[in-house]
C-alpha cells in the first residue's frame, strides 16, 4: 500500500502533492544527487561533495545544518595515539580526544569554513558530539547532543552563542549503555526527540521541549512490508515537511546495517510517530555514507548532510557531505 500511494503521489506520508511530470523524485524521497564544488565553493578537496574542508588529524561525527551554520561533533588525533590495529569501519574515538561540539560559518557559496568550538565536556560528560538544533520563532537556539551521561540540552541567545547547559540537563539517561544521535522536530504541540539506544532507535514526547516522556521503540512501528526486517536502524535524522497541499509530517532517515552488505541511507516518513512508511529503496547511491541530517529548504528540495567514509593514512575519519533531491535542484 505504502509504495502504491508513493507511486501516485496523492495518499501516504512518503508522497507529496503535486506530483511531479514524468519520472522525477518530489519532495526529498531521493535519489539524492551528491553535491558538487560549484555549488558549495569548495575546489580541490575531495570527496568532491565536501561542506567543510577538514585536517587530516580531524575526525569527525554527525554534522548538522541550522541557523544559517554548520554544527558538529569532532576531536583531533592525540600525538600519543595508540597504532592502529587491523582495517577500521568507523571512527577509532581512543584515538581522536577530546570530543567537542563545533560551528562552522558559511563560506558565502554553500560551502563552510572555520569551525569553531562551541560546548566541550564538562564534568562527568566525558564527550560531547551530535548536536542537534530546534531554532525558535526568536531566533534562540536549544541543542540536544550526546555525551556519556545521556542526551543532553543547552541553550543559547542565538547561532553566535555562548551555549548553557539546562538544569536538569539531562533529557533521556544512558542507563543501559550510551545513546547517541538525537534528532528532534517540533511537530505540533510538541517536541519529537528521536535517538539511538543499545536496543534500537527510541522516540520521547515533551510539550516543553525538555520533560521528556517514557520512550517508545520505533522499529515496533514500521511497516512489515518494508524490507528492512533484517536490518538494525540507526541514527536517525529528522526534517519536518509541509506539502503544497497544506499537509505536514516528518521525513526520519536512518542508518540501516546488516551482517553483511554496505551501509545503506533508507527514509521513513510519519504523522504521528507511532506508524512509519518505508521507502523502499536507499536514498544515496553512497556505500557506507552514514549519520544522515536533512533540511528541508522547500516544499520540493531536500538538503541531506551527511558522512562520507574517508580514511586518512589508514584511519577511519569521515567527512562532511552534502546530497541534495530531487537531483536537478541546485544548492544553495
Amino acid at each position: 500500500m505504502a509504495l502504491a500511494c508513493f507511486s501516485m503521489g496523492a495518499c501516504g506520508t512518503l508522497g507529496s502533492e503535486p506530483a511531479p511530470p514524468g519520472p522525477l523524485p518530489h519532495n526529498g524521497t531521493g535519489p539524492y544527487r551528491p553535491l558538487e564544488p560549484p555549488e558549495t565553493g569548495l575546489f580541490g578537496v575531495e570527496p568532491s561533495c565536501v561542506l567543510l574542508a577538514l585536517g587530516r588529524d580531524v575526525a569527525v561525527d554527525r554534522a548538522m545544518m541550522a541557523a544559517g551554520h554548520l554544527w558538529l561533533g569532532m576531536a583531533r588525533l592525540r600525538p600519543d595515539a595508540p597504532p592502529l590495529e587491523g582495517p577500521a569501519h568507523d571512527v577509532d574515538w581512543t584515538a581522536f580526544e577530546p570530543r567537542f561540539i563545533a560551528r562552522a560559518r558559511s563560506n558565502g557559496a554553500g560551502g563552510f569554513v572555520e569551525p569553531e568550538v562551541v560546548l566541550m565536556p564538562d564534568g562527568d560528560e566525558g564527550y560531547v558530539t551530535d548536536p542537534w538544533m530546534l531554532v525558535h520563532p526568536d531566533g534562540t537556539l536549544r541543542m540536544y547532543y550526546a555525551s556519556a551521561l545521556g542526551i543532553r540540552v543547552a541553550e543559547s541567545a542565538g547561532p553566535g552563542g555562548p551555549f548553557v547547559r539546562r538544569e536538569p540537563a539531562t533529557v533521556a539517561a544512558a542507563e543501559n549503555g550510551p545513546l547517541r544521535r538525537p534528532t528532534a522536530v517540533r511537530f505540533g504541540e510538541q517536541t519529537l526527540l528521536w535517538f539511538e539506544s543499545p536496543e534500537g532507535i527510541r522516540l520521547v514526547r515533551a510539550e516543553d521541549g525538555v520533560r521528556f516522556g517514557p520512550a517508545t521503540p520505533l522499529e515496533a512501528g514500521v511497516e512489515t512490508d518494508a524490507g528492512l526486517d533484517d536490518a538494525r536502524l540507526e541514527s536517525p535524522g529528522a526534517t519536518v515537511v509541509h506539502t503544497t497541499a497544506g499537509r505536514s509530517f516528518v521525513r526520519l532517515f536512518v542508518e540501516a546495517r546488516r551482517p553483511e552488505g554496505p551501509v545503506e541511507l533508507r527514509l521513513l516518513a510519519t504523522d504521528d510517530g507511532h506508524r512509519y512508511e518505508a521507502y523502499s529503496l536507499p536514498v544515496l547511491d553512497v556505500p557506507d555514507a552514514t549519520a544522515p541530517a536533512p533540511l528541508a529548504l522547500d516544499a520540493r528540495r531536500t538538503l541531506l548532510v551527511f558522512r562520507w567514509p574517508r580514511v586518512i593514512d589508514g584511519r577511519w575519519t569521515g567527512a562532511v557531505c552534502g546530497a541534495i533531491a530531487p537531483a536537478s535542484a541546485r544548492w544553495p
